[in-house]
């Protein structure tokens, strides 16, 4: 079982609730015209005889808004990436993973089973990925997906069924 499971079982919930769906391109145009209109204040705005740091890094730091804003929106529109979308909230779906010790498994395990998230916030986290908790959350309301993955020959491999809570449905 692959992290993309758990989009999968998103998208398979009754009503079609969650849904696959692209990032918008607004935060990278927005780059991409403020590269631009610093590009052109460099052009038209600053005498380079005698602001030449200025120039330079009006250039350098217009140069790099820009570029890196086009190729941010090439990769939005022409990739196939998607994103799980939670249509009642109107919002992304957010995703966050922590990391546990390995003897914490059976703790980690109930708390997930019985979707109490207040009891997976008092599980002390760890710095070593031997067990991760992959998440992925509505900052709107009290939608959540869980789904535990342990570290072994070099994968990660599912140690529980994905876990749906905060939406009434069967699946879950």
């Amino acid at each position: 079982m692959k992290i993309k499971d758990i989009c999968e079982a998103l998208y398979a919930l009754p009503g079609g609730v969650v849904e696959a769906r692209r990032r918008p391109v607004f935060k990278p145009a927005a780059l991409t015209v403020s590269g631009a209109v610093l590009l052109i204040a460099d052009i038209l705005a600053v005498d380079s005889s005698s602001s030449g740091n200025l120039a330079a890094g009006l250039l350098m730091i217009g140069s790099i808004l820009f570029f890196g804003g086009a190729i941010a929106i090439a990769v939005r529109m022409l990739g196939d990436q998607r994103t799980p979308y939670y249509v009642t909230d109107g919002s992304y779906l957010r995703r966050r993973e922590r990391y546990y010790d390995r003897g914490r498994l059976a703790e980690l395990r109930r708390a997930v089973e019985a979707g109490d998230i207040a009891a997976l916030d008092a599980i002390p986290e760890s710095d070593v990925s031997a067990l991760t908790l992959v998440e992925y959350y509505s900052a709107k309301s009290d939608l959540r997906a869980l789904c535990i993955y342990e570290y072994a020959e070099f994968e990660l491999r599912a140690v529980c069924a994905v876990k749906i809570v905060g939406i009434d449905c069967k699946r879950a």
